[in-house]
């Protein structure tokens, strides 16, 4: 999916998720890093994609980049 829409922030996600599920943890943090960044700039940003990023940077022990994003993602799961 990725190849054929490499702009789709949800499959950056999908694939990022997948890679951090089986040990691929930096190069799924790069994927969520994508997603972020294309969600934004599609102005749909999603808490989702934060907290996949959170939880990586957690692995990676990077935990203020992790508490950023983790809030990050709060705040957008309660915007309505």
């Amino acid at each position: 999916l990725t190849a054929n829409d490499p702009e789709n922030p949800l499959y950056q996600n999908w694939y990022g998720k997948a890679l951090l599920d089986t040990g691929g943890v930096d190069e799924a943090a790069e994927r969520f890093e994508r997603a972020v960044k294309l969600s934004g700039e599609q102005g749909r940003p999603f808490a989702g994609v934060h907290g996949n990023l959170a939880t990586a940077y957690a692995i990676l022990q990077r935990p203020d980049d992790a508490i950023r994003e983790y809030e990050t993602a709060l705040r957008l799961a309660a915007e309505p």
